[in-house]
């Protein structure tokens, strides 16, 4: 799969305002800092992804938030039930997981 890069900039930044989400408010400014941006280009891509659907852009934002914190509930999970069975078992279970979350793009996509 090939993503273009103002769109992979927007998850980065997503993913880090969603980790820094009780910090308040974030300035573009220090976005584009921390990813070593230049901040009109960071700007652009953000302002892009808020119009994409501006009157679903906290919908959006949420279902993003509960989507991670699903999976970290879940891994929490996993790693709980296969921690006390070994080292040796949890890693092969692992494996397995992450090796059926690579196959799953590929046997979803839709041709035509």
């Amino acid at each position: 799969m090939h993503m273009g890069e103002g769109v992979e900039w927007g998850l980065h930044s997503c993913l880090t305002l969603a980790w820094l989400r009780d910090a308040g408010p974030v300035p573009i400014r220090r976005l584009a800092v921390w990813f070593d941006l230049p901040q009109e280009y960071l700007k652009k891509r953000l302002q892009a992804l808020a119009r994409a659907t501006p009157q679903e852009t906290a919908l959006v934002v949420g279902l993003n938030a509960s989507a991670i914190y699903t999976g970290i509930g879940l891994g929490t999970l996993l790693g709980g039930v296969l921690l006390p069975l070994g080292t040796a078992e949890a890693a092969t279970a692992g494996a397995a997981l992450a090796v059926a979350a690579g196959a799953w793009p590929a046997g979803t996509r839709r041709y035509g």
